[in-house]
C-alpha cells in the first residue's frame, strides 16, 4: 500500500490504531474511562477534558451514552462506577499510554528499561519511572496499583502481549 498511516509493526497496533481514531475526532469508551480516571470520576470533568483533546461534545455525549448503554460504566446515585473486568483493560491501556507519553528515545539500552516498539529502536522509560513519572498522572485507575502485585501483572500482561519489551542488563 502506498500509505500505512504510520502502521509499520502489528505490535505497535494498540497505540498507533488509538492515535488514528483520536486524529479524525472519533471517542471510544476506552478513553472515556481514561478521561475519568483522570477527573477522579466526575463526568463533567471528564467532558471538559475531552473537548480540550478537541472532541466534539456531540462525539462525547454518543460515547457517554454507549459506554452506559453497554454497562462498562454505571452511576449508583452518588459516584460513576467502571465495570470490574473493563476496569482491567483500562488500566492496562492506561499504563501504556503513559509509557509511550513519557518515554524518551535513549542513546543506548539502559538496564531496567521498558521499551515500546514503533517509537525507535531505543524508545521507553525506566521501571523507576513508572513509578515516579507515569503513575501519579493516571488518576484512580492508579489507585489500583497500590497493591504492588497488581502492577507488576500489568506490566508482565503488557509484556506477553509484546506490547512492551523488558530490557534487564
Amino acid at each position: 500500500m502506498p500509505n500505512t498511516e504510520n502502521f509499520f509493526q502489528v505490535r505497535s497496533s494498540p497505540i498507533k490504531l488509538r492515535q488514528l481514531l483520536q486524529s479524525i475526532g472519533f471517542l471510544t469508551p476506552l478513553e472515556l474511562v481514561h478521561a475519568l480516571s483522570i477527573c477522579n470520576l466526575a463526568l463533567e470533568e471528564a467532558v471538559f477534558f475531552l473537548s480540550c483533546d478537541g472532541y466534539s461534545y456531540s462525539e462525547i455525549h454518543r460515547v457517554i451514552d454507549k459506554t452506559f448503554y453497554l454497562q462498562l460504566i454505571s452511576n449508583d446515585g452518588i459516584s460513576i462506577l467502571i465495570d470490574a473486568a473493563f476496569r482491567i483493560i483500562a488500566r492496562r491501556y492506561i499504563l501504556l499510554d503513559g509509557i509511550v507519553n513519557n518515554g524518551i528515545q535513549h542513546a543506548f539500552t539502559p538496564p531496567n528499561l521498558i521499551l515500546v516498539p514503533g517509537y525507535g529502536q531505543f524508545y521507553g522509560l525506566s521501571l523507576a519511572d513508572v513509578g515516579t513519572i507515569v503513575i501519579p498522572q493516571l488518576g484512580l485507575l492508579a489507585n489500583d496499583w497500590s497493591n504492588p502485585a497488581t502492577l507488576l501483572s500489568d506490566i508482565e500482561y503488557l509484556s506477553s502481549q509484546k506490547w512492551i519489551k523488558i530490557i534487564n542488563q
